[in-house]
């Protein structure tokens, strides 16, 4: 019984209430960022089972497109001196291009010389002579891929050179081998699949074979999935250039010594039919005075697009290829040199804003905490790679 004086609960509180449709609440919760959807999966488990659902995964991800790309970076440290990158830091900027999130993989990664492929919907791959690890940056998911079925068989290779000292012997010099590789990430926009594609140079005798091979992973929920093989790539793709992922696609450079058609220039993988076609360039790969390692291909406005680094270092040329609909003809627009305050470095990357202000991201100092290899521009994204989250961060 309420004592006298004080007020009993109306009938009428609970009628004032309002309930809020659950799809409601879900419309509310894909606009916000990954870090606090994790966080809000212990809410309850109809919060939990709705931000693990597909669907909404991919209407959290069309939302996020929307918003300024960030930029992600990879560096050694200053004291890694060895090619085997001992210590691997991961950076991102957030709102304002500011550093937002370290990830220091020091006693994560097993030692290797390590590459980072570029970013598609917020999965990264970093990919070395024996290791390949797919990593999303923003749920801190991270998954070991299997050894490839040719890719990763490294050889025992003998080479016989003439005996300077004694006329007519021979010094015979043994080493190990493993096949040259490059790695592209890309999502199959029929089967909606992430598809990793590695193309590689399998080792025969002492020499890397002429003919380059590929190999394909398709990420599932199946623990034991494994490396598909393709077969001979009927291109000599460069592995020196990344490449790029663009609406259902990989993009690569073709060797600018090696392979013999000089006029194909850029081949396209269709990660759904699994093929490789050539398609034509911009007129400034064509162009004998300007050398293939000042070029870039990246993604901007949706498409793919070339990034020719000019004489100075500090302008760059932009290529942006369009496709028409109908006839599905190929043609590259160029748009006014993009100037930097600095020169640009070998590696870098570009993001366009909202208000079509370009931001730029390229080699860091030595004075700011060691030397950076590899950057890319940024999605958060909660897709996942069905392995395992890390727990030993810096953040």
């Amino acid at each position: 019984m309420a004592n006298r004086g004080e007020k009993g609960p109306r009938e009428t509180d609970y009628d004032d209430a309002v309930l809020v449709h659950h799809d409601v609440i879900e419309d509310i919760l894909a606009k916000l960022p990954v870090k606090t959807l994790i966080r809000f999966k212990s809410v309850s488990k109809q919060w939990c089972f709705s931000i693990n659902n597909p669907n909404f995964t991919r209407q959290h991800l069309s939302n996020q497109r929307k918003k300024d790309a960030g930029f992600l970076f990879a560096y050694r440290g200053s004291n890694d001196t060895t090619g085997f990158s001992k210590e691997i830091v991961l950076c991102s900027t957030a709102e304002n291009y500011k550093i937002s999130r370290l990830i220091r993989f020091s006693n994560i990664l097993p030692q290797d010389r390590y590459n980072m492929s570029h970013s598609c919907d917020g999965i990264i791959c970093f990919y070395g002579q024996f290791n390949i690890h797919l990593i999303n940056y923003s749920t801190l998911e991270i998954r070991t891929l299997p050894p490839g079925t040719l890719s990763n068989t490294p050889h025992y290779c003998y080479h016989t050179f003439p005996d300077p000292y004694f006329p007519g012997g021979y010094i015979h010099v043994g080493e190990w081998r493993s096949p040259r590789h490059q790695l592209g990430i890309g999502r199959d926009e029929v089967t909606k699949q992430y598809k990793i594609v590695k193309v590689f140079d399998p080792v025969v005798d002492y020499y890397w074979h002429a003919n380059s091979n590929c190999e394909i992973f398709t990420l599932d929920r199946n623990p034991n999935a494994s490396w598909k093989n393709i077969g001979i790539v009927p291109y000599k793709i460069s592995f020196t250039a990344n490449p790029v992922h663009v609406n259902g696609a990989i993009y690569w450079f073709t060797d600018e010594i090696y392979h013999g058609n000089k006029s194909e220039v850029i081949v396209m993988f269709d990660l759904h039919r699994e093929n490789f076609q050539a398609i034509p360039h911009p007129s400034c790969c064509s162009d004998p005075t300007k050398p293939r390692n000042t070029m870039q291909l990246a993604t901007l406005r949706g498409s793919l697009c070339l990034f020719e680094r000019l004489i100075d270092q500090s302008e760059l040329n932009v290529w942006i290829m369009k496709t028409c609909e109908r006839s599905k003809v190929v043609t590259w627009e160029n748009i006014p040199f993009l100037k930097f305050p600095r020169q640009i470095g070998p590696r870098f990357a570009i993001a366009e804003d909202k208000d079509e202000k370009f931001c730029w991201a390229c080699d860091w100092e030595e004075d700011q905490g060691g030397q950076m290899f590899a950057a890319t521009t940024f999605t958060d994204s909660l897709v996942p790679l069905y392995g395992q989250r890390l727990q030993l961060i810096d953040i």
